[in-house]
C-alpha cells in the first residue's frame, strides 16, 4: 500500500449513517486503538485492546478522524459541504459541524505494528449531522486513506 495508512470499505450507508471498515496497513501509523479507546502508549503493548465506548476526551479527535476518512473517499456531498464551509467561514471547516457521532462497533487486532502497539481492523459507525451529506457514498466501495489522529482535517 506504500504510504497509505488505512484501507477503507464502506459497509453500510443508511440515511445519516455511514459504517466504514477501517483496516490499518502502515506500521508507523498504528493509531486507531489509541485514538478510539483513549489509551495512551504507556499501556502494555503486548496486549491488544478491545472495543468499547470512545472516551469523552477523544470524541472531537474521533470526529475529525472520521471526517478525514470520509473526505479521502473522493467526490461526495460531504466533501463539497466541507469545502463550502471552509471558503465561507473564517474558522474554516470543523468536523463537529458535519459529524454528529462516531461509535466503535468492533476492534480486531491484526498484527503487531511496532514496539508501541498493534494494527487493527475497526468498524466505525459515523452518524452525519445531515442525511444529505451521505449522498455520493456507495455501499461496498473500497479506497485507501491517509488519516492521522492529530486533530487536523485536510480537504485535499
Amino acid at each position: 500500500m506504500g504510504s497509505d495508512y488505512q484501507r477503507i470499505k464502506i459497509s453500510e450507508v443508511v440515511d445519516d449513517l455511514i459504517v466504514l471498515e477501517v483496516t490499518e496497513c502502515h506500521p508507523d501509523m498504528a493509531a486507531v486503538g489509541w485514538l478510539l479507546t483513549g489509551k495512551t502508549r504507556d499501556v502494555d503493548p503486548a496486549t491488544p485492546w478491545t472495543a468499547g465506548p470512545i472516551p469523552a476526551s477523544m470524541v472531537s479527535r474521533a470526529r475529525t478522524f472520521a471526517a478525514q476518512l470520509l473526505t479521502e473517499y473522493g467526490d461526495s456531498d460531504f466533501k463539497a459541504a466541507a469545502r463550502r464551509q471552509s471558503d465561507e467561514h473564517e474558522n474554516g471547516h470543523q468536523a463537529d459541524t458535519f459529524i454528529a457521532d462516531v461509535a466503535l462497533r468492533a476492534l480486531e487486532p491484526l498484527a503487531r505494528a511496532n514496539d508501541r502497539g498493534w494494527l487493527y481492523c475497526a468498524m466505525l459507525a459515523i452518524r452525519l449531522a445531515d442525511p444529505a451529506l451521505a449522498r455520493g457514498f456507495q455501499l461496498g466501495d473500497a479506497y485507501v486513506a491517509r488519516a492521522c489522529p492529530n486533530g487536523e482535517w485536510y480537504l485535499d
